[in-house]
């Protein structure tokens, strides 16, 4: 009986393990396939999800990425007053011509804030490490689930390929129809917040 058994066993453990090798091969092969996805999703490669994750592990490991505290609160030409609930920024070199893109939507009520603001904080290292990007806000307005964010570029040129990126498709694609709106301000972001508060004050 035992003598019967045991060969049994032996066959089965090695069919577990070929089937295991098999899925596991099948595992590395759709993983290859998505990062190449995230590589060519973007027109630009800079901009690819996967550029900007190896770089933003590199700067978070040199100590180069910030994370801000404080609220800052825009009351805006629309009526919108918008509160800062995020501030992202990375310590680069100063540029010579920064720009601020300035990103308003409006979601749907059933996408709630705190699920928002999770997913933001998820998808951080896919956008915030790519190279022209220095410092970001996200801000709500809790009233009508209406948000903005800022986002401050070394050039108007990165500013406007951003603008082309995946993330901008996808905020495209979430937000409700016509509530989409950007504006692109030749300014660093500290002097646009500056300038913001002269006017209001």
């Amino acid at each position: 009986m035992n003598n019967e058994f045991f060969p049994l066993l032996t066959s089965s453990y090695i069919l577990i393990i070929r089937i295991l090798h098999v899925c596991y091969k099948l595992y590395i092969f759709v993983v290859r396939c998505f990062c190449n996805y995230l590589n060519n999703v973007t027109m630009n490669n800079q901009f690819s999800a996967m550029s900007s994750l190896r770089r933003f592990l590199k700067l978070n490991t040199n100590g180069s990425i910030q994370y801000p505290r404080g609220i800052l609160q825009f009351k805006m030409e629309n009526k919108h007053s918008y509160y800062s609930f995020r501030h992202y920024k990375a310590s680069l070199k100063g540029a010579e011509l920064p720009v601020v893109l300035k990103v308003e939507y409006q979601l749907p009520s059933w996408r709630k804030f705190h699920i928002t603001k999770l997913l933001t904080k998820m998808t951080i290292p896919f956008y915030c490490g790519i190279p022209s990007l220095r410092e970001k806000y996200w801000c709500i307005d809790i009233s009508c689930n209406g948000y903005m964010e800022l986002y401050e570029f070394a050039s108007h040129a990165d500013a406007e390929a951003f603008m082309k990126s995946l993330v901008m498709r996808n905020i495209e694609r979430r937000a409700m129809p016509g509530s989409l709106k950007t504006e692109i301000v030749d300014d660093s972001l500290e002097a646009f917040i500056d300038n913001w508060r002269s006017n209001v004050a």
